[in-house]
């Protein structure tokens, strides 16, 4: 909670945002809006009853002194930050401008994709993520809510390689949609996506937005370090300078390898020995034969991707924190009996 002194602050406003009235949604309900404070604490604002005293006056980025403004219980179940407090402002409170500013930061707290994918993140608070854009799908058309609009899926991969999947809608969708088209867009594209909103949806994280109060921002300078770590760990790749952020490829859809492969290192099995450190590659081989006395899959639990063994398959000696009941797997990593599994294909192959 922002420590307040007195009935005076100086903050600085990291996001501005309008809210719709909730009768009439071409018209201006809300002034939305984070502040932070010279210790990086955050705390939601809002405005209703002197927006135009106040939509004109506030900049983002900027430091001001605010005075007479009422600090209350945030009620709302999905808050828009870690807060349990929100600041209310009124006709008379007081905004000055500060001439000396000390720089608070950009209010962006980027949480790690280890966090989502192993469910460690509180879906109460939206949250800020940074990740570059590994493949797009196709914009289409979309009924949601009796309303037509429009959606986007993307597969997103952190510095570390995992993986997870977002959907946009509406503006946000079209926004990267046209952003992804433009010719003038070559090369990696990395994606900022401030107040995004996690969900669980079939036992997996999905990434997504908050209505109204989500902003995205793509190859922007606030990507420029990450985009200088992701350089620095993958090197910069021939390809750089004409590639194209591939469609996720469809079930039904022949592999097309222009899509996939035009930026990764071609070798054969002999250059494998020679690679002394951790690479990404792609080896062309012939299937010689399938190994067939091993399973070509097992369960996996959905939490943590590893392998989940039946109960009756469990040495139960050591364990003692039994829950078999309607929980017919083991989870040896998570030390949990689980229902959510999943089949992962397994396959081993001769090549020559």
């Amino acid at each position: 909670m922002l420590k307040i002194l007195g009935v005076s602050k100086f903050v600085s406003f990291a996001y501005i945002w309008t809210q719709p009235a909730w009768n009439n949604e071409k018209e201006v309900g809300s002034l939305e809006m984070i502040l932070i404070d010279e210790q990086g604490k955050k705390i939601h604002a809002t405005i209703k009853k002197a927006i135009p005293k106040f939509k004109n006056m506030l900049q983002e980025f900027q430091y001001y002194l605010i005075t007479n403004f009422n600090v209350g219980d945030a009620t709302s179940k999905f808050m828009m930050v870690d807060n349990e407090s929100n600041i209310n402002f009124y006709r008379n409170t007081s905004i000055r401008s500060c001439t000396n500013p000390v720089d608070y930061g950009n209010g962006l707290t980027f949480t790690p994709f280890s966090d989502i994918a192993n469910f460690k993140v509180v879906t109460k608070f939206p949250i800020d993520i940074i990740a570059e854009i590994a493949a797009r799908g196709k914009i289409d058309n979309y009924t949601k809510d009796n309303k037509e609009t429009v959606r986007l899926q993307l597969h997103l991969t952190d510095l570390d390689g995992i993986l997870l999947n977002c959907t946009l809608w509406g503006d946000f969708a079209t926004q990267v949609d046209n952003f992804l088209s433009d010719p003038k867009t070559v090369g990696r594209v990395v994606i900022i996506i401030q107040l995004a909103k996690l969900r669980i949806w079939n036992a997996e994280p999905q990434l997504g937005y908050c209505l109204y109060g989500t902003r995205i921002l793509l190859n922007s300078a606030e990507t420029e370090d990450f985009k200088n770590r992701l350089i620095a760990k993958d090197g910069v790749r021939p390809c750089d300078v004409t590639y194209k952020v591939p469609f996720i490829l469809q079930e039904e859809a022949v592999s097309a390898p222009a899509d996939w492969t035009k930026h990764m290192d071609r070798t054969d099995i002999n250059e494998l020995q020679d690679i002394k450190n951790d690479t990404v590659c792609l080896v062309y081989a012939t299937i010689r034969a399938l190994q067939s006395e091993h399973n070509w899959y097992y369960l996996a639990h959905r939490k943590c991707n590893r392998i989940a063994q039946t109960v009756e398959e469990v040495d139960l000696t050591n364990v003692d924190y039994f829950n078999t009941e309607n929980h017919p797997y083991h989870c040896e990593n998570c030390k949990e009996f689980v229902s959510d599994v999943l089949a992962r294909y397994y396959l081993i192959i001769h090549v020559i």
